[in-house]
């Protein structure tokens, strides 16, 4: 959830920022190499991120409120150096994957068909499979014991786990695709 309170925040003042440069200014903001400082605000359902950003030598911080059942909704897949915020489903099937994530869940991942990494699971998780169209960054079940994360399109019966969010198709498929033979470790976390 850090990561995708991150995009947001950094999306946020992105906008504020540029709407307060003049027309012929060209600069764009850059992140500082300040780090996050996660804070919590007395309402116990709503946590804030202070964010840094640096335009012309000058840090502006700001924050943005995530909700604790947002938070709750995400996993994280960490792949190298690389951390894939997950916005998960509601089903039953997530519910159980949840449930592994939680103790962190490492599987081997390999490349099938062009478009996806697929990776088998120990155990079979509850299914709700239905007929889906998937795009890049998709995380699903297939068959009730692999997980497979897409880096491109396919349509068959799935099972939606989850969706990646804050990166775009060329990001994913690049840090997908930066294992040996096509072969990745993942480790599923609820924490990023």
């Amino acid at each position: 959830m850090k990561n995708t309170t991150i995009f947001k925040a950094f999306a946020v003042i992105a906008v504020m920022l540029l709407c307060s440069c003049s027309a012929t200014d060209s600069r764009q903001p850059t992140i500082s190499e300040s780090p996050v400082i996660p804070t919590v605000s007395t309402d116990s359902n709503v946590s804030q991120t202070a964010v840094s950003v640096t335009e012309n030598d000058t840090t502006t911080s700001s924050a943005v409120t995530v909700s604790k059942s947002e938070e709750e909704n995400m996993i994280y897949a960490h792949i190298g150096g690389n951390v894939l915020p997950i916005e998960l489903c509601d089903n039953s099937s997530t519910d159980a994957f949840r449930e592994f994530v939680n103790n962190g869940l490492t599987i081997e991942m390999h490349d099938y068909g062009g478009f996806e990494k697929v990776g088998q699971l120990d155990v079979t998780l509850p299914r709700n499979d239905e007929q889906i169209s998937v795009s890049a960054g998709d995380v699903i079940l297939y068959q009730g014991n692999s997980v497979t994360i897409y880096y491109d399109t396919n349509s068959w019966n799935f099972t939606r786990l989850g969706k990646v969010k804050g990166l775009t198709e060329n990001e994913i498929k690049d840090i997908l695709s930066a294992g040996d033979e096509g072969n990745i470790e993942v480790t599923f976390s609820a924490e990023a």
